[in-house]
């Protein structure tokens, strides 16, 4: 595969991917949210919520199920000012992530998170090995 027909394949990926995340927070499904993250523990996770660092495939799923267990109702995400780059065998997606959702208890989730997906080419797929959300510090000028 050339290089040019790579990039390609790595943009259609993440855009796929960005289509399906949306598709499966509002349905409310943990293995289609995660149906394009690599499946072992190279997958690494940097978080808004504890714990700040958190690794392997199996406690991405577990992350994904409790948040849906404690929510009510779709919950909707917005992906905006996308932005991908895309190399030989990695590529990244780098935006900015809206969440809405209504907790169990009543509370509301309404936030916009900065949001950073590293894929990487592995076997033919373009998979998630890396995830780093983050919340701008607030209070904090120059």
């Amino acid at each position: 595969m050339s290089t040019a027909q790579q990039s390609t394949s790595a943009e259609v990926a993440i855009e796929n991917a960005i289509n399906t995340l949306i598709e499966a927070y509002r349905l409310r499904d943990a293995e289609l949210a995660t149906s394009f993250y690599v499946k072992d523990e190279r997958y690494a996770l940097f978080d808004i919520m504890p714990p700040v660092i958190d690794a392997g495939f199996d406690r991405l799923l577990e992350k994904t199920k409790a948040f849906f267990a404690a929510t009510e109702g779709p919950v909707e995400i917005e992906i905006t000012n996308r932005h991908i780059g895309t190399g030989a065998d990695m590529a990244y997606l780098r935006a900015l992530m809206t969440a809405k959702a209504k907790f169990a208890d009543g509370r509301t989730l309404s936030t916009t998170t900065r949001y950073t997906l590293v894929f990487q080419l592995i076997d033919g797929d373009w998979l998630v090995v890396h995830e780093h959300n983050s919340l701008p510090a607030e209070g904090l000028s120059f």
